[in-house]
């Protein structure tokens, strides 16, 4: 349970960031909030029912809110394609700015491409795409 309050710390270290992504366009903090008043941000998230997800999207839409941002937030679970489409509506939507937790490295690519060809702000907030490394278990006959 020690590392509790690391996650917590994690949490709002990673949604700060990206709302801060957003909203400061400029150095000074309250001419950032002038300057991000009515700004469409959409956050695509994979499950926002998982704990650690759940309480990075409320940070998000705390922050973002305070700021005077219009927040959108869809989940994809762990579907590749889905999250796709997700970002893809959001280019067609013309949001000021997408934020993605992408589901795959691979799948985030060609979004990556479509937003920069329509000019529209994007930010990645990596998890972890790679699996960790096998450790070896005793008990297991040393296969991990």
């Amino acid at each position: 349970m020690a590392f509790i309050p690391y996650i917590s710390e994690l949490q709002r270290l990673v949604a700060t960031t990206a709302v801060l992504a957003a909203a400061a366009f400029t150095a000074s903090s309250a001419h950032a909030a002038d300057e991000s008043k009515g700004k469409k941000v959409v956050l695509l998230e994979s499950f926002t029912a998982r704990p650690y997800v759940a309480t990075t999207e409320k940070s998000f839409r705390e922050r973002a809110l305070s700021y005077g941002m219009e927040v959108t937030v869809q989940a994809a679970g762990l579907d590749a394609a889905l999250q796709a489409r997700q970002a893809d509506d959001g280019i067609a939507r013309k949001f000021d700015l997408i934020v993605i937790q992408p589901i795959s490295e691979q799948g985030i690519v060609p979004v990556l491409t479509r937003a920069k060809q329509a000019a529209i702000r994007l930010r990645l907030c990596e998890l972890l795409l790679c699996p960790l490394p096998r450790r070896r278990r005793a008990g297991r006959g040393g296969m991990g």
